[in-house]
């Protein structure tokens, strides 16, 4: 279980890199003309998708679920592991809703070819960015405090390993103060 939840955790760190990358350098790309902009969304976001977008997306979306599904009797963590999942999964359709299909349209424009409307492309794409960030937050929000309140030797449930764990800990037997 350790190794799934470190695994779901570090696929949701690297699902998060490029959209707090996007939200981070949004300022700046809000003032690119239509041209540099274009140039920026054709060449320099290239290689990311295949990389760290879609793997490591997909990873933390079924990594989460296999939580989902081992945490299902503990209503403790079954809470925040349902949250992280379907934030895992929004940020899938948030790609596809936003995302895609600019970078579907892009691909084929030129500088000389560039429409009049193309700020809203850019504000659609940006737009899904900044919500597919929000979302990598909430997905890896669980990991992060799982992983964070643990100690070496304790599992999902909060126990300890060992003596003290509850699959081995022996009823405890009171003495029962005779009647005189």
């Amino acid at each position: 279980m350790s190794c799934l939840r470190w695994t779901n955790f570090v696929l949701g760190i690297l699902a998060s890199l490029p959209p707090m990358a996007h939200v981070l350098e949004l300022p700046d790309k809000l003032a690119l003309d239509g041209g540099l902009w274009l140039a920026v969304q054709q060449h320099l976001y290239r290689g990311w998708g295949p990389f760290l977008g879609g793997p490591a997306e997909i990873g933390a979306l079924v990594t989460a679920a296999a939580l989902l599904f081992v945490r299902r009797s503990d209503s403790r963590t079954r809470r925040l592991t349902a949250i992280a999942t379907a934030a895992s999964g929004a940020m899938i359709v948030a790609f596809f809703a936003f995302n895609a299909l600019v970078n579907e349209a892009v691909r084929g424009w030129r500088p000389t070819t560039l429409p009049s409307d193309w700020p809203t492309y850019r504000l659609r794409w940006e737009t899904g960015d900044a919500l597919a960030a929000l979302l990598a937050i909430g997905s890896t929000r669980d990991g992060g405090f799982h992983v964070a309140r643990m100690r070496p030797e304790q599992n999902d449930n909060g126990e300890h390993g060992g003596r003290n764990s509850r699959a081995q800990r022996q009823p405890e037997i009171k003495a029962v103060p005779a009647r005189e």
